[in-house]
């Protein structure tokens, strides 16, 4: 069987993923699978805004087995429906999950922006990290958000994925990275956290209570969205902020061990757009996607690798890199990293939503995409009960890559806001050789 799987064509789809289960709501404006993990024994945990599997309900959380059917065992908490969106999850050594979250107040039922689930997938009220102190989210403040959102120049005409943007009336934990010593570093949104100042960046234990030991100062004037570890135990941090316990640092920062920041990291100017996601090379080069087009003055569409000294890698071969944001990096098998966004090109080279590059910046020309992920948009008007006049709004909806997750047999699980892979209807979530 692994034979097999080893010899079928990278970047085709995986026709035993049964493709009918469809994450899948025609009322749903801002339908999207934002993160995906794994659980021990192969069953898959997805996170965003779900709606419906298989005529199975779900509102942000679902569980499905490796066949890519249902897995109706799994009992998510029943409180979980408090929760508006997933962004970020977590699969613990022990099949606990961390599931990072936009704060929310609904109906007076709190829901904190980190939320720990046993392994049955009822929810640890031992894990207690309280991080909400604004104002209730709601509906019209993702609505208004997203307005201002599908403005922004440097996002791709037809929209903008709102799951990466930010609000300054919202909440959230956009990434939980695991550090070595297993201590659990938080990043997003967010200014407190169990009563303690904690500026978008916080490093917690296992059991929810703050760790010491890092100290990052003021922390982060923005949001964090990606988080990474070099070898040597620094810590990569990209977002949309400008300044690190009040040092400019332009949406990247390279911290040592303590939390203190690396001055021998040399960013110049840095970037000068968001960073939404970064990998780092087996060789410690690092790779950097968002919506940026400059690096240190230096131009570099939505891409950039970097030494382990912050200064730019110029033999990776970018060329004129995406016309549109990145906002998903997977490394693959022999030497290749896979690139998900809003893009329809890669160096002037037709690639919707998605590329398999080699590690030098080129094109992987083996991995095979097709016509790859769907290239229409969706006009949707919907009504947004939660203002004083209800009115239609008409906007529209990105077509995205957001999430990657490689599993051990030379497959890769692909989340977003898409309907079709190489013209075979997939709502939302596939499955591909690689």
């Amino acid at each position: 069987m692994h034979a097999i799987e080893y010899c079928m064509k990278p970047g085709t789809l995986d026709t035993t993923f049964i493709l009918k289960g469809w994450f899948y709501d025609p009322e749903a404006i801002f339908n999207n699978i934002n993160a995906i993990d794994v659980f021990s024994d192969g069953r898959i945990l997805v996170g965003g805004q779900l709606q419906y599997y298989r005529d199975f309900e779900y509102t942000t959380l679902a569980c499905i087995n490796p066949d890519g059917s249902p897995n109706y065992s799994y009992n998510i908490d029943k409180e979980m429906e408090d929760v508006d969106v997933v962004l970020a999850l977590k699969v613990l050594p022990d099949d606990s999950v961390l599931v990072g979250n936009i704060f929310s107040n609904f109906e007076n039922k709190k829901r904190e922006c980190i939320i720990k689930l046993k392994p049955d997938g009822s929810i640890d009220d031992s894990f207690n990290v309280s991080m909400g102190t604004k104002k209730p989210y709601s509906k019209k403040d993702l609505l208004e958000n997203f307005k201002r959102a599908v403005k922004r120049d440097n996002e791709p005409k037809e929209g903008v994925n709102v799951n990466n943007e930010r609000n300054s009336n919202v909440e959230l934990v956009k990434k939980i990275h695991l550090l070595p010593n297993d201590k659990i570093l938080l990043g997003g949104s967010f200014k407190m956290c169990n009563g303690t100042e904690a500026n978008n960046i916080v490093c917690i234990n296992s059991d929810g209570s703050l760790d010491t030991t890092l100290d990052f100062g003021s922390g982060f004037n923005d949001l964090v969205s990606s988080i990474a570890n070099l070898p040597d135990g620094r810590i990569l941090v990209g977002g949309s902020f400008d300044t690190y316990n009040g040092i400019p640092c332009n949406r990247f920062a390279c911290l040592k061990p303590d939390g203190s920041l690396d001055k021998f990291f040399k960013i110049g100017s840095g970037f000068d757009a968001p960073i939404y996601e970064m990998v780092v090379l087996p060789d410690s080069r690092i790779i950097v996607a968002g919506a940026f087009t400059q690096y240190n003055g230096v131009k570099c569409n939505h891409i950039a690798c970097l030494l382990p000294n912050g200064q730019l890698d110029t033999s990776f071969q970018s060329g004129n890199g995406f016309n549109a944001p990145v906002s998903a990096l997977a490394i693959l098998p022999d030497n290749r990293l896979l690139a998900g966004g809003f893009f329809t090109k890669y160096n002037n080279v037709k690639r919707y939503r998605l590329v398999c590059l080699n590690f030098d910046g080129t094109i992987n020309q083996s991995f095979d995409m097709g016509n790859g992920f769907d290239t229409s948009v969706d006009f949707i008007e919907k009504n947004i009960e939660e203002t004083e006049s209800p009115g239609v709004f008409t906007l529209y909806v990105n077509i995205s890559v957001n999430t990657f997750k490689v599993l051990s047999n030379r497959k890769v699980l692909v989340g977003g806001n898409f309907f079709s892979y190489n013209d075979v209807p997939c709502y939302r979530i596939a499955c591909l050789h690689v």
